[in-house]
């Protein structure tokens, strides 16, 4: 099972991983996340998928398009260009009418897109690590890395998620989604990373209110 990564250990391989994001200049990645939700009764999916292109050096640039969904039906869709200017990110924003606004946000407003920093959080905080198995991922030979993720690290990773915007345009409140975090004591994380260091994260969520 190690053998397909040169027979490193869960511990090796996250730090080989750590150590080759933290000198990554430029990266195309793809974010998809699942949710599940249950409100009261009723129980519902849903998906974000985001396409992103990121530039790090003295200035942070990103080039993204992001979707939601839920039950089929898209409910969230905006292309957005980013770039840093000191503390703040100067934004333009398509959501998709054909006009592009732009929009001062802070660093931290786009955090959750920033898949270098999230890699880190993820790679620096996860916990009970152990080796899960092998997977050919585009190309690359990989060692499925188990663990999860506790505490201020889990609300973090669902902070990141994006997850608070696209609920709370459903209606739910601060103070449901303050419930439902504090609610999750851990949250399953696997991670494929390649001898290299190349890593890939998957995780499912479920939470209810009500």
């Amino acid at each position: 099972c190690a053998g397909e990564t040169g027979g490193q250990d869960a511990d090796t391989l996250i730090k080989t991983a750590a150590d080759t994001m933290a000198s990554v200049t430029s990266m195309s990645s793809e974010m998809v996340m699942d949710f599940t939700m249950s409100l009261d009764e009723e129980t519902m999916d849903m998906s974000t998928k985001a396409v992103m292109d990121t530039i790090y050096g003295d200035s942070i640039k990103m080039r993204m398009d992001i979707s939601a969904e839920s039950a089929g039906e898209e409910i969230q869709a905006y292309s957005m260009y980013a770039v840093q200017n000191g503390d703040i990110m100067d934004a333009y924003m398509d959501i998709g009418d054909g006009t592009w606004y732009q929009q001062s946000l802070t660093v931290g407003d786009l955090a959750q897109y920033d898949a270098q920093a999230n890699a880190e959080m993820y790679l620096t905080n996860m916990t009970s690590l152990k080796i899960d198995g092998t997977e050919e991922i585009n190309g690359y030979n990989t060692s499925i890395v188990s663990g999860a993720l506790t505490g201020d690290s889990m609300r973090e990773a669902m902070a990141s998620s994006g997850i608070e915007s696209l609920t709370g345009s459903m209606g739910l409140t601060d103070e449901d989604i303050e419930a439902v975090l504090g609610s999750i004591t851990d949250l399953p994380v696997r991670l494929w990373i390649s001898e290299i260091g190349r890593a890939s994260c998957r995780e499912r969520v479920f939470w209810g209110v009500g």
